[in-house]
């Protein structure tokens, strides 16, 4: 088990550069004791609040000066990435805004599909146009790493690209990387139940032991909560997929799987501790050695995964899909991710990656770390017409 990121929440408007100083400080002893403690700490990283609220978003020139001042403040204060929370609805410039502070910056942000139980077709057309222009922004497409579409989703979540602020109180949470907690219960269990027990005992320990150290600092700034979501690395001792797969089905994406997340989840469920974020299965197809190898086997689907983010936590994620794509096709799946997370009430993102110059079942060619290459997935997307086309809001119901 490994941190992901120790995610620093913060509202510029506040005092940016001391609120910064005062992460930076606190992020530098929180690593020591718990590096100290065994737990290695990979990335520290900044989140502010939602940026419509403190970003100038009617003029393009100073709202990407604005996001510029934030980045160099925030890697002067030593953190990886930044992330400059969402575009909403209430707000339709926001969506304008963060196509361009994403083409001119390193930054992060994210972008709402839905508010409360509407689904709004112009926030997905734009997330769509959003896509669509980063693909060519970085090669291979590269920049969508750094946006992803939201479907019902609150801000609090530790994670990146979607990680937001939840209040304009300087405060902090932990995203953990803890896929391979999972392999290790579920490799030598010998029925579901042991595999459950061992895998809810190891994450108890592991939460226990990340909130005694984080209560324990002596500082004013507030520690929100764990997002103990079993984040995969692209090796087979941290692969979600291999996890699954040790439960007994033959491959990850075969029928078996619905069932497995299942008990995955099940286990994770009983868990105590306090949860931000999504706290669920994560199934990144590029940053999973085995979930990469089954979608370049056609195993594992665009649409399989949106049949497993009924159970996961995070939806689709880090999807590589044709560079020819169009945007009508990538808003078709959009719109099913966003109905899915309004339907069952839970929150899924979608972080679509198109990829110039490639087309389905083309080899990826990734240089990252955090990246297993695959091959470019059917989007199964042939675009949306008649009343699915339209522009005006609707609404779901959540299930009963």
């Amino acid at each position: 088990m490994k941190i992901r990121s120790l995610t620093y929440f913060i509202h510029p408007p506040a005092g940016l550069p001391a609120q910064i100083q005062s992460a930076a400080r606190h992020a530098g002893e929180l690593s020591a004791r718990l590096e100290k403690a065994g737990v290695e700490v990979q990335t520290r990283r900044l989140a502010t609040t939602a940026f419509p609220r403190w970003m100038d978003i009617k003029d393009r020139e100073h709202a990407v000066e604005q996001a510029l001042d934030l980045e160099q403040n925030a890697s002067a204060g030593g953190f990886t990435y930044t992330a400059i929370g969402a575009a909403d609805p209430l707000h339709p410039d926001s969506y304008h805004i963060a196509r361009e502070v994403l083409s001119h910056t390193a930054l992060f942000a994210s972008a709402h599909l839905t508010s409360g139980e509407w689904l709004h077709p112009q926030a997905v057309r734009a997330c769509a146009e959003i896509i669509h222009t980063l693909a060519t922004v970085e090669q291979n497409g590269f920049a969508n790493l750094r946006f992803t579409a939201l479907g019902n989703v609150p801000a609090g979540s530790p994670f990146f690209p979607c990680a937001c602020a939840p209040s304009d109180e300087l405060s902090f949470g932990i995203a953990l990387e803890g896929a391979d907690l999972a392999v290790q219960a579920f490799d030598c269990a010998s029925s579901i139940a042991e595999a459950q027990s061992a895998l809810t005992g190891r994450m108890q320990s592991a939460a226990d032991e990340l909130t005694a150290i984080s209560q324990s600092m002596p500082s004013e700034i507030h520690f929100t909560g764990i997002d103990m979501t079993l984040a995969p690395f692209p090796d087979e001792f941290t692969s979600i997929g291999a996890a699954l797969e040790h439960l007994g089905v033959s491959a990850f994406g075969q029928a078996g799987s619905v069932t497995a997340a299942a008990i995955l989840m099940s286990a994770m469920q009983a868990v105590e501790y306090t949860r931000i974020g999504f706290n669920g299965l994560m199934l990144p197809v590029l940053e999973d050695t085995r979930l990469a190898r089954q979608a370049a086997r056609g195993i594992l689907g665009v649409q399989d995964l949106l049949l497993y983010s009924t159970l996961c936590g995070t939806g689709l994620d880090t999807i590589p899909l044709p560079g020819d794509i169009s945007e009508e096709q990538l808003a078709a799946i959009l719109m099913d991710t966003a109905a899915l997370s309004l339907r069952l009430n839970k929150a899924l993102t979608a972080r679509l990656m198109p990829i110039p110059g490639k087309y389905v079942g083309d080899r990826t060619d990734f240089d990252f770390a955090f990246f297993e290459n695959s091959r470019v997935m059917d989007p199964d997307s042939d675009g949306l017409y008649r009343l699915l086309a339209g522009e005006e809001p609707f609404k779901i119901h959540q299930r009963n």
